[in-house]
């Protein structure tokens, strides 16, 4: 695509650089590991409190998560 184009499709969606795990990026989920910025994404893309339970399975094990999966899902 043409640089214009890819600019603002950046702007919109940020870069992909943005989509990058950085040192901020906490683990939401002990139990397998899934950080806010991948539950974000997965929301972001339409995804509901089950949805993204299932797919990712962030707050199935010892539930822990599960209020902050709500918060963030809100």
């Amino acid at each position: 695509p043409a640089s214009e184009l890819l600019a603002a499709l950046e702007d919109l969606f940020g870069s992909p650089a943005d989509t990058s795990v950085s040192t901020t990026d906490r683990a939401i989920c002990a139990c397998f590991g899934v950080r806010e910025s991948t539950i974000r994404s997965a929301i972001a893309a339409g995804g509901s409190l089950d949805s993204i339970q299932k797919d990712l399975r962030c707050g199935t094990s010892c539930g822990s998560c599960v209020s902050e999966l709500v918060r963030l899902a809100a």
